[in-house]
C-alpha cells in the first residue's frame, strides 16, 4: 500500500462514544436527541456511528466558545 493511500478513519459505536465522554450509552442517546453532540451516521437503521474527528472538532468548538476573550496588549 502506498503512502498516498489513506485508510478510512474507524467509526465509533455508541458504547465507544459513551466511554469517550465517560457517561452511559443512554446519556449519549439523550445528548443526540437534544442536539448537544454531533449527529451520528447510520450504517443501518439501528447502528449509529460517529467519526472521532467530528467529536474532536465539536469539543474544540465548545472550548473556544467557553474560553474568555483575551484582552489586547
Amino acid at each position: 500500500m502506498s503512502e498516498a493511500t489513506l485508510m478510512p478513519e474507524p467509526l465509533m459505536k455508541k458504547k465507544d462514544v459513551a466511554k469517550f465522554f465517560q457517561c452511559s450509552e443512554r446519556q449519549v442517546e439523550l445528548m443526540v436527541k437534544a442536539g448537544k453532540v454531533p449527529k451520528p451516521l447510520y450504517i443501518s437503521d439501528s447502528s449509529p456511528r460517529w467519526r472521532h474527528a467530528d467529536l474532536m472538532a465539536w469539543l474544540d468548538r465548545l472550548q473556544a466558545e467557553d474560553s474568555p476573550a483575551r484582552p489586547d496588549g
